[in-house]
């Protein structure tokens, strides 16, 4: 099999595989959706976003790093994984400040604030010994640490909503009692792996000598589309902060499939090199057409998918995911560039940075004017910058590069 058909098929299979966790989360994501309405999905959608940028900066030692620290085998690497995630933590507390005295949230949200920060270390623990497990290759174990959790929330949230205590108040409380759940599997999987409890100040010592160009491109990348979402909700307009997360829910689905696509480039630079322009333009064919097709489909039958899924109250969140497919597509791009900026880990953070760059700062200045349709352009001119400064990049990296055949 050609590397541009292995590429193109195991994209599908990463794919699938995301899809099936997916389908345990929608449905948690309907019901609370529902159940809320606009102005609490609002609240919702803006708690669980800060709360998510306060995981991505508390997740100290992100996946290639752990990869690189686990080469030598110690047996202290868990428990040093540990430490630094809720050494992390600390990190997030001028943002916990920030969103605590932001007026939007109003006195009254402060403790679902809370709430929802409990799931930080948790998560942020949890992400950082899940590579473990990955390395191992067990199938069985990799589905028991990440679809268990995502039943988990699943079982819950159909409980709640089927005797009538799903509010807002016990749908973000799901969020920090599946991260407990999660952080217990990853451990009981671990199991004897973890060896020794005491971190290791030589291995800290490492992982701050990786920590920089992966993080910053981990931490970038997650918040470019949400800085949107985050500025409106200090807006006050919390109706419309819920139909845009709504968007943003939709958009987050539909980029399953271009980030399953960079994962497996990736993996490929890894065990053969860069690809060539043949092989690239081979995979650009046999996957970007089919995710044209799917992209377009997509934005044709939007207002029916969110009509009959989340209810007739966020029809307008339709329009605005059309826009948002204009995203979608420009990262698909990015993604083909991930391999060539990969050989060099000091510019894999270069488009990330700078999108998110221009995402803050049009969200900044458009939003409160604009309102909704400044946080798409946020959106967008963030994604926009991401591949124009990828490509801009990319070309010095192909110059160099030993060509894989096809």
């Amino acid at each position: 099999m050609s590397n541009s058909r292995r590429i193109a098929r195991d994209t599908a299979l990463l794919t699938g595989g995301q899809l099936a966790g997916v389908a345990l989360t929608i449905v948690p994501t309907v019901l609370i959706t529902r159940t809320l309405g606009p102005d609490a999905r609002g609240v919702y959608a803006w708690v669980l976003t800060v709360a998510g940028f306060g995981i991505q900066l508390a997740t100290l030692a992100p996946l290639p790093a752990v990869r690189t620290l686990a080469e030598r085998g110690d047996r202290r690497l868990p428990a040093t994984l540990a430490t630094l995630a809720w050494a992390g933590t600390l990190v997030t507390l001028p943002l916990l400040a920030y969103a605590w005295f932001d007026p939007a949230i109003g006195a009254r949200f402060r403790p679902l604030l809370l709430a929802a920060w409990l799931a930080v270390p948790l998560t942020a623990t949890s992400l950082s010994l899940s590579p473990l497990i990955q390395i191992r290759g067990v199938a069985r174990q990799i589905l028991t640490a990440q679809i268990a959790p995502r039943a988990a929330q699943f079982a819950i949230a159909v409980a709640l909503f089927a005797t009538g205590l799903l509010t807002l108040t016990t749908a973000i409380w799901i969020f920090p009692t599946i991260a407990a759940i999660e952080l217990g599997l990853v451990l009981l999987v671990l199991g004897r792996g973890i060896g020794d409890f005491r971190p290791s100040p030589r291995l800290m010592r490492r992982a701050a000598a990786l920590l920089g160009a992966g993080w910053v491109s981990a931490i970038s990348l997650f918040i470019l589309p949400r800085i949107g979402l985050v500025v409106l909700g200090t807006t006050g307009a919390l109706a419309t902060t819920g139909q845009y997360s709504v968007a943003l829910t939709l958009q987050e689905v539909s980029m399953l499939a271009p980030a399953a696509l960079g994962g497996v480039l990736v993996t490929h630079v890894l065990r053969h090199g860069s690809p060539g322009w043949r092989t690239g333009l081979k995979a650009l064919a046999i996957v970007l057409v089919p995710m044209g097709a799917a992209f377009a489909g997509a934005g044709f039958a939007a207002p029916l998918i969110v009509q009959v899924i989340f209810g007739p109250a966020f029809l307008p969140a339709a329009d605005l995911y059309r826009l948002l497919l204009i995203s979608v597509f420009l990262g698909t791009v990015y993604q083909l560039c991930q391999p060539f900026l990969f050989r060099d880990g000091r510019h894999i953070a270069v488009p990330a940075a700078g999108g998110l760059a221009v995402a803050a700062v049009v969200a900044i200045v458009a939003i409160p004017t604009l309102g909704v349709i400044g946080a798409v352009l946020s959106n967008v001119l963030g994604f926009l910058s991401l591949m124009l400064i990828a490509i801009a990049v990319m070309p010095r990296r192909i110059a160099s590069a030993p060509a894989v055949a096809s």
